[in-house]
């Protein structure tokens, strides 16, 4: 008679069952956070398109709601089939029109995780009409300035500084960022880049002239100007941990400007 053989597979050791638990525990909480991020990525775009789309629509004249840019922003997602047109109705259909703008988000990779949290809180706070839009394509810099240098306002956006003047009048109009989000480009501007502030009445172009370090306490640097000055104010060193102890300063002149059609100037 055979003898019959019985072979027994051999157990997972305790050890073994643990580190495959960890390991699924380990990817599901990767899963979660990368969803979040996601989440949090999309939210904050969408506001930013949001303002921007709200100061475009202030610079044509015409009211702004979130119902308004949700409906042209679905009428814009439909397909078109309308045949283009032609060079010459394009050119008839452009006259007397505002110029159209067009702005991407900005890119929160370099800001610091406080400041980007500090964002999101922002987009659930009244903050206020946009007032202008700043740019410097050399920094690749756009954003949206808002008035005032409050906690949220300065979360937001950048804020246009009380008491200086307002973009589009004479003297020296202030605007303050902070050095971890909006402002942290201001890094690797240089002399002569050119700044470009986009408001109601007009576009006014700026070459940055003047580029110091100076201490909170040194407010001239803010003081009227005979000359028409734009004055970029934000902390310094950008990488510091904590408070930064001294202030970044882009001082610009006005190079020209380009009235709005709205204003009835040529």
């Amino acid at each position: 008679m055979k003898q019959r053989v019985e072979f027994e597979l051999p157990r997972q050791q305790p050890a073994l069952r643990s580190l495959a638990y960890w390991e699924r525990l380990f990817l599901l909480a990767g899963i979660i956070a990368l969803g979040c991020y996601a989440g949090m990525w999309a939210y904050s775009t969408f506001y930013q398109t949001y303002d921007n789309w709200t100061f475009n629509q202030l610079l044509e004249g015409k009211s702004a709601s979130l119902k308004g840019f949700l409906s042209q922003w679905l009428a814009s997602s439909t397909p078109d089939n309308t045949p283009p047109l032609s060079q010459e109705e394009i050119q008839e259909r452009g006259k007397g029109e505002m110029p159209s703008f067009r702005e991407e988000s900005v890119s929160q990779d370099e800001w610091a995780p406080a400041r980007k949290s500090s964002y999101q809180k922002s987009l659930s706070k009244r903050t206020g009409s946009p007032i202008a839009r700043l740019q410097i394509p050399s920094v690749d810099l756009s954003v949206i300035v808002l008035e005032g240098t409050g906690r949220w306002t300065l979360n937001r956006g950048v804020g246009h500084i009380d008491g200086t003047a307002l973009p589009g009048e004479s003297g020296n109009v202030g605007i303050a960022g902070h050095r971890d989000s909006f402002f942290r480009s201001l890094r690797n501007i240089s002399e002569n880049d050119k700044i470009i502030l986009t408001t109601l009445q007009g576009t006014y172009q700026y070459r940055v002239n003047d580029i110091e370090i100076v201490t909170p306490s040194d407010v001239r640097v803010l003081h009227p100007t005979p000359q028409p000055t734009l004055t970029l104010v934000t902390c310094y060193p950008f990488y510091f941990v904590g408070d930064a102890p001294k202030r970044f300063i882009v001082k610009a002149q006005l190079m020209g400007e380009e009235k709005s059609l709205q204003t009835g100037s040529p």
